[in-house]
């Protein structure tokens, strides 16, 4: 029964991803590994693959055991016998499950394919528990299967589902929720006026980030002039903004060079607007990179940068921080939760390249700033945000529920 401690044999919980591995997501990756740590036996479901190489530290091993939807429900025949299944073991289930995917004005039909086949191969997992982040398509097909074979969800409320564009139903999705999880205050706030009482159901954990694995490094040293930024290329990290710092920075820093690590739709936009300011020697887009390259680029940085307008965390800034490099941010939602204004680094407007080249040029023109600004900055996350941390409250919650 939810709210009662489960037997360490029932240590089994099962992740419904929409994409495993994910370049963006690493947070998801690292939850998953310390959750092992702990004793938890994961399994991982996933609609799809990135049909790239993600090579992660875990992310192979992982990837390899992982169960991909779209692959196993496009087989008529093993979704006609997960559908058997499923109305032979109890029809009201299935009655009570489909009504539910209608009612979430989407593609029911595809959903509850999925949701059949899901729902079968979660119990076969022997999982206690199904574990999802984000709300979108990934929670939905949680939701049903979990109608379907009774086994409790609970899901992660991160930005897009928050601020932008909830999923249908939402209310329902949380309410039907065995607990709900969300990564910052801000959030919360906003979940409140979203939801009202319904709100109460979110229990707040703060992302965390691997501090013995993203950490300085003294045999490798910082390049002169070197900022880095790490994010999807997508409009809500603006990184037009961070490019329009860039030639206000290139006129007072000789040294001055900036590597955008990330992939996305704004690719094309961004590469005509370094050749409009004449940064092609001073703006590399690097791409969607590992966990290996991101550490050793923060590593040999001076400053990271990210002009976000919308954040509703910034596990990135984490990961910089813990590499004891100063950050300059932009002070959005949740960030002035991880970022200490004056303290580990800068936040300014969103929108305001001035304001972040101002910044960006203190820094890399003042050495003891950024090595006091660096080392606090990773006192703070190795106390505040460890995946340890992170991992123990969800184990906690997983065993016991919430209080």
């Amino acid at each position: 029964m939810p709210g009662r401690e489960q037997k360490a044999s029932s240590r089994r919980i099962a992740y419904v991803l929409d994409t495993f591995p994910s370049f963006s997501e690493t947070f998801v990756l690292r939850e998953m590994l310390e959750l092992e740590k702990m004793g938890w036996k994961v399994s991982i479901f996933a609609l799809n693959s990135p049909g790239v190489v993600v090579s992660h530290p875990g992310a192979q091993r992982l990837q390899a055991q992982t169960c991909y939807l779209d692959r196993a429900a496009a087989s008529p025949l093993r979704s006609a016998a997960a559908m058997a299944f499923a109305w032979f073991r109890n029809p009201l289930r299935v009655l009570a499950a489909l009504r539910l995917a209608r009612s979430l004005g989407a593609p029911y039909a595809w959903i509850m394919r999925h949701a059949y086949w899901l729902a079968h191969r979660i119990a076969a997992s022997g999982s206690s528990h199904i574990h999802v982040h984000f709300g979108g398509p990934a929670a939905q097909w949680a939701m049903c299967a979990s109608a379907l074979n009774g086994v409790p969800y609970s899901f992660v409320a991160h930005r897009y589902e928050v601020y932008e564009r909830p999923p249908p139903r939402f209310d329902t999705l949380v309410r039907r929720a065995r607990f709900c999880v969300t990564v910052s205050q801000a959030n919360v706030r906003q979940l409140n006026r979203m939801l009202g009482q319904l709100s109460s159901k979110f229990e707040l954990i703060p992302n965390g980030t691997d501090t013995s694995f993203f950490c300085p490094d003294r045999n490798v040293p910082r390049e002169p002039g070197l900022v880095v930024s790490v994010g999807r290329l997508s409009p809500q990290k603006a990184f037009q903004d961070l490019i329009e710092a860039a030639a206000i920075v290139r006129d007072r820093s000789s040294s001055f060079h900036m590597v955008i690590i990330g992939e996305g739709p704004e690719r094309q936009r961004l590469e005509a607007l370094i050749a409009a300011r004449h940064l092609g020697s001073r703006v590399t887009l690097a791409g969607a990179r590992d966990a290996l390259f991101v550490r050793d680029r923060l590593r040999r940085a001076e400053v990271f940068a990210l002009s976000s307008i919308s954040e509703s965390f910034g596990v990135v800034y984490l990961e910089a921080m813990a590499t004891e490099t100063p950050v300059v941010g932009t002070g959005v939602q949740g960030v002035p939760e991880v970022v200490a204004e004056g303290v580990t680094g800068f936040l300014v407007p969103p929108g305001a390249p001035e304001a972040m080249a101002e910044r960006i040029a203190k820094l890399l023109g003042d050495p003891d700033l950024r090595g006091r600004m660096g080392r606090a900055g990773r006192q703070r996350v190795c106390k505040e945000f460890s995946i340890t941390e992170q991992a123990v409250r969800l184990s906690g919650l997983l065993t016991t529920g919430p209080v």
